[in-house]
């Protein structure tokens, strides 16, 4: 069964980050059909066997294994589009696997027919202009609440411990205007 959705490194490290945001999305089964990729995990590994290790590298890694399943890969036929994909979000910036975790998550999501869960604002706003829902853990938390799953007291609380300013609404109208949601 294909995922609905594919994690990036930045959604898992903020999850690391955040005790309420992990134990509300691992221990409410939220995550449950949700799903990663092969670079994603690599990229996690190497982070947490850096000098200094990444101090949220091994938790993200921990989230992933234990509850996404299986890395995915891309089909070779889709690996110069993963490859021109990171060089459009880098924008020439960084070292060569520099957002190619981002590239991997959403070529293989277009082929899926899913959407991608990246805390990266240029790899959410390249999803959408490859026709491939994206959303951050905000975004997500805010569907949440739309669907009456999350409080929007408990919403609100949890946005409070993720990194970066929380926005003043999490209503789907404000995250869409504010980039969360791009579907």
């Amino acid at each position: 069964m294909d995922p609905t959705a594919l994690w990036d490194a930045s959604a898992l490290m903020t999850l690391a980050f955040s005790t309420s945001a992990r134990s509300y999305f691992v221990g409410s089964g939220a995550l449950a059909r949700h799903g990663w990729t092969t670079v994603v995990a690599r990229e996690l590994v190497r982070l947490r066997s850096g000098r200094p290790p990444h101090p949220l590298a091994g938790r993200a890694h921990q989230i992933g294994t234990s509850r996404l399943g299986r890395p995915l890969a891309e089909t070779p036929d889709e690996t110069g589009a993963v490859e021109t994909l990171r060089a459009t979000i880098a924008a020439g910036l960084g070292h060569r696997a520099e957002h190619l975790g981002e590239a991997q998550a959403i070529v293989i999501a277009r082929r899926l027919g899913t959407a991608v869960v990246s805390d990266d604002s240029g790899a959410r706003e390249e999803a959408q202009a490859h026709k491939v829902r994206a959303a951050s853990v905000l975004g997500l938390i805010g569907i949440h609440i739309s669907k009456g799953l999350l409080t929007p007291e408990a919403g609100a609380a949890m946005a409070l411990t993720l990194r970066g300013p929380a926005p003043h609404s999490l209503a789907l109208d404000e995250l869409r205007l504010l980039g969360h949601l791009r579907m």
